[in-house]
């Protein structure tokens, strides 16, 4: 998910304008004072120690019914063990068939089974509507796609009916790991994320901004690193859609690189916008009918003589913050 952060040797750091001028931000730790209540809510810290597998007790898989739920949500990054046991057969009426065999299937193939690369009688798997792929007694495997993770008997779709037998299925799940930081969850707009916890999170009318302002609530949300979320209503419209939208409504005097992405297993348009003394990069994804729209801003560093080091250490920095945020941000649903 993560795009390279330096385009050129010229260009120090990412960056983006952020408007949110309209609005008196309010520190993610007190109450809003506004009207109508805003549903943030900031977890407890969160600690770099290795994930935990979140395994899920033996399910048993029946033959004679096609896509069966196997675990309630995977998104992308995360790593998936699933283990099979047990005996089916898709066809005890043919002799050939007609002891019971185990999750791996047959020596058998049809290219009319729900995989046709599978032999038939084996388990095999999709996350969310994604295409297929074959378990068989066990697969380890580090997600790319989001969704629930269906199980199935290899078979052609309209023979199901006459299979006979199960297989237990064990799933553990190892989340993502990310880097140290604070967890955020946003029960309004429906993500969570990381960010260091050297920046302090402010709540907007229309998302949040993280800076390293100590005092949001007493200064605008600004400064030489900061990033904003903006979630507003899609009305129809794809990530380059909306990225062509917000490229032609700027100064056609900078100079724009942009490239396609994913962020949680949704297509995503970054956007890099270099001139003045700042350099701006966006990141817009889908999901459902909301846009959700990062705005980086980190000042161009001009390189000084004899303060390469703590050039060179504030570009880490940059490049930490960017990839804590992105690589950790994830729909609830």
């Amino acid at each position: 998910m993560t795009r390279k952060f330096f385009q050129s040797t010229g260009r120090w750091v990412l960056g983006l304008a952020v408007a949110l001028t309209a609005c008196a931000p309010i520190q993610a730790t007190t109450p809003p004072s506004t009207s109508t209540p805003i549903q943030e809510t900031i977890s407890s810290t969160f600690t770099p120690a290795p994930a935990m597998p979140a395994q899920q007790a033996p399910m048993a898989i029946m033959a004679n019914q096609s896509w069966q739920s196997a675990y309630d949500f995977v998104h992308p990054g995360d790593q998936l063990d699933i283990t099979a046991s047990g005996a089916w057969s898709h066809d005890t009426a043919d002799l050939q068939f007609s002891n019971l065999y185990g999750p791996a299937g047959v020596d058998l193939f049809d290219a009319r089974t729900l995989l046709a690369s599978a032999p038939i009688g084996s388990l095999v798997g999709r996350i969310g509507d994604n295409p297929p792929f074959v378990i068989g007694e066990h697969l380890t495997l580090t997600s790319e796609q989001r969704g629930k993770l269906w199980v199935s008997m290899n078979e052609i779709p309209d023979q199901f009916s006459d299979n006979t037998g199960s297989v237990g299925v064990v799933v553990s799940l190892t989340l993502k790991t990310v880097g140290p930081g604070i967890r955020l969850t946003s029960t309004r707009d429906g993500y969570t994320l990381v960010y260091p916890d050297e920046y302090f999170v402010v709540i907007t009318p229309t998302g949040i901004c993280l800076t390293q302002n100590a005092r949001p609530d007493a200064v605008p949300c600004e400064g030489p690193t900061t990033a904003a979320l903006e979630v507003s209503v899609a009305n129809g419209r794809a990530a380059d859609q909306l990225a062509n939208e917000i490229i032609i409504a700027m100064d056609p005097n900078f100079r724009f690189d942009r490239q396609e992405m994913l962020v949680d297993g949704e297509p995503a348009m970054w956007i890099s916008r270099e001139g003045s003394d700042e350099i701006l990069n966006m990141v817009i994804v889908v999901h459902g009918d909301h846009v959700y729209t990062w705005r980086f801003l980190f000042k161009e560093l001009h390189p000084e003589l004899g303060q390469e080091d703590k050039i060179m250490a504030e570009m880490d920095q940059a490049k930490k913050f960017y990839d804590t945020v992105i690589n950790s941000f994830q729909f609830l649903d």
